[in-house]
C-alpha cells in the first residue's frame, strides 16, 4: 500500500460500490480498446474508476463498462478496491429503505380512507404492501449490519433466496397495484362514482405509491437476478 495513500476504509462509502484504484505514480493499468490493450498513464494522487457491467446496465449505457487488467510490476504496491451492487452496500440499503417508505405511505394513505375495506382489491393492496415492508425492512437490517461490519454478502445460497423473495414480492406488489388502479379508474372515472373528493385522492395516492414501491423492488430483483446468474 502506498504510504501516503488512503486505505479502503477511508474511501467514501458511495465510491466503494464500484472499483477504484489509487494509482500514485505506479503504472500497469490497461484497458481493452479495438482488440488491443492500451496503457493508462498514471496520474499522481488520482482515483481511477473502473465501471462494471452492472452500472452500465442500470444506467442504460450512460456509463460504459470497460474491460481492463493490471500488469504485475516491481515499482511498488498499489491500492485497488472492488465492490458490487448487492446486499451489504449503500445502494442496496437505499433501495430497501425506499421500498419500505413507499409501501408504508401506500398503506397509510389507504387506511385513512373510511370505506377502503369494502373493496377487495384495496384490502389486497394493503396486505401486499405489508409483506413488502416486512421483506424490505429485514433486508435493510441485513444491509446495515453488513455495512457496519464492512462485509458484502456474496454467498450464492443467500443471493438465490434474495432473488426468489424479491421476485415474489415484486410480482405481488405489481398485481396489487394494478388491480387497485383498475378499480380506481372504473369507480372514479368511468362510473363517476367518486362523490368524496378527498377519499378518492387518498385511493389514487395509495396506488401511485404502490407503483413506486414496485419500481424500487423491481430494481433490486433485477440486480439480484443478474448477480445470481453472473455468480
Amino acid at each position: 500500500m502506498a504510504p501516503d495513500g488512503p486505505t479502503p476504509e477511508e474511501l467514501p462509502h458511495v465510491l466503494r460500490d464500484i472499483q477504484l484504484e489509487y494509482t500514485k505514480e505506479i503504472g500497469g493499468l490497461q484497458v481493452l480498446y479495438e482488440d488491443q490493450w492500451i496503457d493508462v498513464p498514471p496520474v499522481p494522487g488520482a482515483l481511477v474508476v473502473n465501471i462494471g457491467d452492472m452500472l452500465q446496465l442500470i444506467t442504460n449505457d450512460k456509463f460504459k463498462s470497460v474491460e481492463h487488467r493490471v500488469l504485475a510490476n516491481t515499482e511498488g504496491p498499489r491500492v485497488s478496491v472492488a465492490s458490487f451492487f448487492t446486499t451489504g452496500t449503500l445502494t442496496s440499503l437505499f433501495l430497501r429503505i425506499l421500498q419500505c417508505v413507499f409501501a408504508a405511505g401506500s398503506i397509510a394513505s389507504m387506511v385513512t380512507a373510511p370505506n377502503f375495506f369494502s373493496i377487495t382489491a384495496f384490502c389486497y393492496l394493503i396486505a401486499s404492501m405489508g409483506l413488502q415492508i416486512v421483506w424490505s425492512f429485514a433486508l435493510a437490517v441485513l444491509d446495515g449490519t453488513a455495512l457496519v461490519k464492512r462485509k458484502a454478502l456474496h454467498n450464492s445460497v443467500l443471493v438465490s433466496l434474495f432473488v426468489i423473495g424479491d421476485w415474489v414480492t415484486a410480482l405481488l406488489s405489481l398485481a396489487a397495484a394494478s388491480s387497485s388502479a383498475g378499480i380506481a379508474i372504473l369507480y372514479f372515472n368511468d362510473l363517476g362514482n367518486c362523490g368524496f373528493g378527498e377519499e378518492c385522492q387518498k385511493y389514487q395516492l395509495s396506488v401511485a405509491l404502490a407503483f413506486l414501491g414496485w419500481v424500487a423492488i423491481s430494481i433490486s430483483s433485477l440486480i439480484m437476478l443478474w448477480l445470481f446468474v453472473a455468480g
